[in-house]
């Protein structure tokens, strides 16, 4: 799988199916306030009325809360498997280069902020699990609040 996250182009391998259900298992308590946030994004977007930052602390809180529950060790299971999957394009065609060390458990590029990793896994998440929800969630381009809600875009 291709993608573009700030401008850098990005491949994604496949994950295997046992990695998947692993992933799949350990993301379960964030996937209902997931879907529901974007639901709600969706919503508004759909209506055309852009929330303001409280209306978007008060959506996003249920996700944060999901979210800061996971334990380290789930969070970086995670990381790890959608990480060691992604190479990035090199400037020059130098080729692709692996963006995650599995074994030192660490980015291999300084310049990869936060919600640049954050889009990456996501992307993978994405590209890993769209088969799997067979359009019914939330992978489809599907109308928002609906089943097949908004898309994960970058």
């Amino acid at each position: 799988m291709e993608f573009e996250v700030n401008g850098r182009q990005y491949h994604a391998g496949k994950m295997n199916a046992m990695d998947q259900f692993q992933v799949l298992r350990r993301m379960a308590p964030v996937m209902g306030p997931f879907v529901e946030f974007m639901a709600k994004l969706g919503e508004r977007a759909k209506a055309n009325q852009p929330m303001n930052q409280s209306e978007m602390m008060q959506v996003a809180t249920p996700l944060a809360k999901a979210i800061g529950d996971l334990s380290d060790e789930v969070t970086n299971y995670i990381f790890d498997k959608c990480l060691s999957l992604v190479a990035r394009q090199e400037p020059g065609d130098r080729g692709f280069a692996r963006v995650w060390n599995s074994q030192a458990k660490r980015l291999q590029m300084e310049d990869i902020d936060l919600p640049t990793m954050m889009q990456i896994v996501l992307k993978v998440v994405e590209g890993s699990f769209e088969n799997f929800f067979l359009d019914p969630l939330l992978f489809s381009n599907g109308p928002p609040g609906q089943m097949g809600g908004p898309r994960l875009n970058s």
